[in-house]
Order: structure tokens, then C-alpha cells, then sequence
């Protein structure tokens, strides 16, 4: 992960490249290898100021929910929030809110209604509820 920060970097202009890395992103976190929290927060620095770009902004969600996944959501809440605060494109807070905002309703049905929990995780696959890893189960 730290790797990809600097090759080929978070400042890329050619967004098929970026749009590479991002992926790659995502099967790093979907595969085995442990993540800490600190190449989520490399990683979360680099994906928020993309979230405006429209070309990027799918593989960045993306990557950010399979990173919610191995490092829980609450901890890619918040540095998606203090990132997104930094920007000055008002489209990058207003999409960090909504990605926050579908964390923050699945974790208002895990919270409070267990039978919904279970036909949904049962119907819809939500990858925070379906998720092996603990972090995500209890953090979601």
C-alpha cells in the first residue's frame, strides 16, 4: 500500500492509471494480507481528493468500502472526514457525507433491528454485513 503512494503516486493526471491503483486497492484489501491502519490512512489520503472526479469516483468507493472492511468503519469515517474537510471542492465533502451516510444506516440496522439484519444479510449482499473480518462486523 505504502508503495502505491509513491509509485505512481497520489498526483497522477492519467486517470486510468490512478483508476489501476485504486483497484488494486481493493483486491489488496479483499485479499488476505494485513492491512494496518496506517496503509488505509495512506490510502484514504489518496482516494478523497478523487471522489469529485467522475471517471474515479466508482473505484474509489470501492476501494474505500473494502478498506472499511479490514480497518473498520468508524477509522475510515473519520479520516475520511478530516480529508475531506481539507478539500476545497465542495463535491468531494458532499460525496465523503453520503459515503459516511451508508455506513451510518447500515449501522443503524445492525444496531437496532437484528431480524432486518439477518433478511438482509440474507438478500442484499452488503459487505459489511456479509464480512468475515470482526472489525467490520462490529464496527458496521
Amino acid at each position: 500500500m505504502q508503495g502505491i503512494s509513491f509509485l505512481p503516486g497520489w498526483g497522477e493526471k492519467n486517470f486510468q492509471v490512478l483508476g489501476k491503483a485504486f483497484e488494486l486497492i481493493t483486491q489488496i484489501a479483499a485479499s488476505e494480507v494485513s492491512l494496518t491502519k496506517k496503509d488505509a490512512f495512506l490510502a484514504v489520503g489518496g482516494l478523497v481528493p478523487k471522489l469529485s472526479d467522475t471517471k474515479l469516483k466508482g473505484p474509489a468507493f470501492d476501494a474505500l468500502s473494502a478498506l472499511a472492511e479490514v480497518v473498520g468503519p468508524q477509522f475510515v469515517c473519520g479520516q475520511l472526514h478530516k480529508q475531506a474537510s481539507l478539500q476545497k471542492n465542495p463535491k468531494v465533502a458532499s460525496l465523503a457525507l453520503a459515503f459516511k451516510r451508508s455506513v451510518a444506516s447500515w449501522s443503524a440496522i445492525l444496531n437496532k433491528q437484528p431480524a432486518v439484519l439477518r433478511k438482509l444479510s440474507a438478500d442484499s449482499p452488503c459487505p459489511f454485513l456479509i464480512s468475515p473480518r470482526p472489525y467490520c462486523r462490529a464496527g458496521a
